[in-house]
């Protein structure tokens, strides 16, 4: 999707939904949050750092550095319905206006992540990343899934290590070789359909077979 498009699609959705934003930020703050947002390094286009924007939806301030369900205890009851439906991302609107991230594109991983795989990164990170991107669409809920049924950090970090990350690094592979416009507003149509009840109807998430089939045949 062209810079301007993508500034001008962000633009507008940040209009249409910053009065939710500012409802989500009053409830963060009335359940007794000091910070509403939570700050944290990603790696962007060309391995530059940059500070990726979410609303706090943890209890104390480790946050999002760790993989999976042992966290998962630590998420507030309202962090848990932004994060059922991806509210606590809205914030990175801001990062698409900046230019740290496209609206559709690989999610943008954490430092270590790409200190312990360079080689693949690179490859990756030769376009920006995004709000949104289909590892996302065709992988969170099954992601979700196999994080649920961690027994503590150590597994989490495991089953994240050996299976999701790998997994997703060969859908944003299969992404980056048919990207295109319509392929890009295909991923926002399915994105928004996690919270808009009338999209949900036509298009369904993966379940977790359907999401490792379609990781085999991207490999």
């Amino acid at each position: 999707m062209p810079r301007w498009l993508t500034f001008l699609v962000a633009s507008m959705f940040l209009m249409v939904l910053l009065p939710l934003m500012l409802a989500i930020a009053v409830l963060l703050l009335a359940s007794g949050t000091r910070k509403i947002f939570y700050l944290d390094e990603r790696v962007g286009r060309y391995g530059e750092i940059f500070t990726i924007y979410k609303f706090r939806t943890m209890r104390d301030a480790a946050n999002n550095q760790q993989a999976g369900g042992y966290d998962r205890r630590r998420v507030t009851r309202l962090g848990s319905v932004l994060r059922k439906y991806r509210l606590d991302e809205l914030p990175q609107l801001i990062n698409v206006l900046k230019g740290d991230l496209n609206l559709v594109g690989l999610r943008p991983p954490l430092p270590s992540y790409v200190a312990n795989d360079p080689e693949t990164y690179r490859k990756l990170l030769s376009i920006r990343p995004g709000l949104t991107g289909l590892a996302s669409v065709r992988f969170h809920r099954c992601e979700d899934d196999l994080m649920l049924n961690a027994a503590g950090p150590v597994e989490a970090a495991r089953l994240h290590g050996q299976i999701c990350i790998p997994a997703k690094a060969r859908l944003d592979r299969f992404y980056l070789s048919r990207r295109a416009t319509s392929v890009d507003l295909w991923i926002l149509v399915q994105t928004l359909s996690v919270f808009l009840p009338g999209l949900r109807r036509h298009c369904r998430w993966d379940d977790s077979s359907r999401v490792l089939a379609l990781v085999d045949r991207a490999a």
